[in-house]
Order: C-alpha cells, then sequence, then structure tokens
C-alpha cells in the first residue's frame, strides 16, 4: 500500500487508510503528460508512486518544484480551500501515482478526526519542508548572480 510510504499518511490508523485507498485511483502517465493546469478545478491530490513531476507557475511556466521521491505529494489546492490548482503539474518521466479525490477525501477527514488530525499535521510539515526548499533555492539562484 503506497499511502503508507507517504510522509502525509505516517502515523494513521489502517482502517482509515483503507477507507482512502476507496476514493483513490492508481495512473500511469508517459512523459510529457500535463496531469493539470494552473487555474483548472482543484478536485485531485496526488501521491507519487514513481517517476518525476515538475510544477511550474506564472505566465512563464517558471519551474517551482521538481518531485521524484516515492510518497511525494503535489495538487494540495483544495485541501487548503482553493478551488483551483495553482501550479502545473508535468510528468518529466514516466508516472505512476495515486490521485485522491479530495470532496470525497474532506469527508473521510470529518468523519474521523483523529486521522484528520494526525494528516494535517504532517500536511503543514510537508508545507513547511517544500517552503523551506523554495527558499533555499531561491538564495541559491541570488548567490549565482
Amino acid at each position: 500500500m503506497y499511502l503508507k510510504q507517504a510522509d502525509l499518511f505516517r502515523g494513521i490508523k489502517m482502517d482509515f487508510l483503507k477507507k482512502v485507498m476507496e476514493v483513490t485511483l492508481r495512473e500511469s502517465h508517459p512523459e510529457g503528460t500535463r496531469l493539470f493546469r494552473s487555474g483548472d478545478p482543484a478536485d485531485y491530490f496526488y501521491i507519487l508512486i514513481n517517476g518525476r513531476i515538475a510544477l511550474s507557475m506564472g505566465g512563464d511556466e517558471k519551474q517551482v518544484h521538481i518531485g521524484s521521491q516515492t510518497g511525494e505529494s503535489f495538487g494540495w489546492a483544495a485541501l487548503v480551500g482553493r478551488a483551483q490548482y495553482t501550479a502545473t503539474a508535468r510528468c518529466l518521466r514516466r508516472c505512476d501515482l495515486l490521485k485522491i479525490n479530495v470532496s470525497a477525501f474532506i469527508q473521510l477527514l470529518d468523519r474521523y478526526r483523529d486521522d484528520g488530525f494526525i494528516f494535517y499535521q504532517n500536511f503543514s510539515a510537508a508545507l513547511g519542508k517544500r517552503l523551506m526548499q523554495s527558499y533555499l533555492k531561491r538564495i541559491e539562484r541570488d548567490d549565482r548572480r
């Protein structure tokens, strides 16, 4: 079960994970596939099983993150109250991933409040880690100038 490898689901009970799998699709996409575009409805979030994805933002599609770790998550917009994705996600290599229906997932979080609390603790740690990575990349770019 790949959800157990995802940092977002660390420490969460197996019965909750089984329910999450019921609202999850496993998909494979070839290199070059655009999974979603900035402005698309944010109906899903994703867990990378294997492959490599690029997240980009802005009119010039400036790359802001590369994901390649098993269990890494992306497409979180709806989990933080956004109706639309704020970035574009594209497969840099063939990708296998889990695609989780956000509205069904949020209903599960509401029903399984203890697991929901743990999930959002893990989620905030993942957001903080991604923010720090972004900040460090910016410092490196500025130092090279």
